[in-house]
């Protein structure tokens, strides 16, 4: 009876020692995922920030491009002002010495 016992707790022990193994393997192999999704993650969110920033400097150069244009335009209209002010300024030396000339051959 005794020897049945000892090679049932042998069995046992064997089988505890199997499953023990089985059990730290997967825990192990669950480790070891754990880093590989923590490290892809990490990766992903660099690569997404990456691209946030991205993104945010074509958004503010399309604004330093408007503003750029922008301020081209204005320069073009101030241009067309101040030729249009020497063509009005122009026209009335013209018509003064228009009217001068009148005077002159009247008298």
């Amino acid at each position: 009876m005794e020897i049945v016992l000892t090679v049932i707790g042998s069995i046992l022990i064997v089988l505890l020692g199997i499953v023990g193994f089985f059990l730290r393997k997967t825990l192990n192999d669950l480790e070891e995922r754990i880093r590989q999704v923590e490290s892809e993650q990490k990766q992903q969110r660099a690569k997404h920030e990456s691209d946030m920033s991205s993104m945010k400097m074509n958004y503010l150069d399309r604004f330093d491009k408007m503003k750029d244009h922008q301020h081209e335009v204005k320069e073009e209209i101030i241009n067309a002002i101040n030729d249009l002010k020497n063509e009005v300024r122009e026209q009335k030396q013209f018509c003064f010495i228009m009217r001068e000339n009148k005077k002159g051959t009247k008298e």
